[in-house]
């Protein structure tokens, strides 16, 4: 494929340090949006889910996400930890993967629970 499109996107409500969100795990708040994004888009089985991480070193978000949102096991989930720029680097991922022919449809964007 020669070009990689953005679709559009959606986001979460944004809140504050020990607001009323503070005991619901960031991965529940994720799925959420993940979702209304398949949901909006019609996807029933993207090509990979990717996050970008801001919420602390470790783990996989994305993939706790996506099982939290119910999608198929069989979809890889994987999470990209570069902090402040994170988000913008899942979505740069995603546009290779797109352009060099190994997905059609990825779901990405960044993502922080503080």
């Amino acid at each position: 494929m020669e070009n990689a499109y953005i679709l559009g996107g959606l986001r979460s409500y944004v809140g504050v340090v020990n607001g009323m969100y503070r005991h619901i795990p960031a991965e529940v708040l994720g799925a959420e949006v993940l979702k209304q994004v398949l949901e909006k888009y019609q996807l029933r089985e993207p090509d990979y889910i990717i996050a970008g991480n801001g919420v602390g070193a470790g783990g996989n978000i994305a993939r706790l996400m996506a099982l939290t949102a119910g999608v198929n096991i069989s979809v890889p989930a994987f999470t990209v930890d570069v902090q402040c720029g994170s988000g913008l680097e899942s979505i740069a991922v995603a546009a290779a993967k797109i352009n060099s022919g190994e997905a059609d449809v990825i779901i990405a964007g960044g993502f922080e629970s503080s």
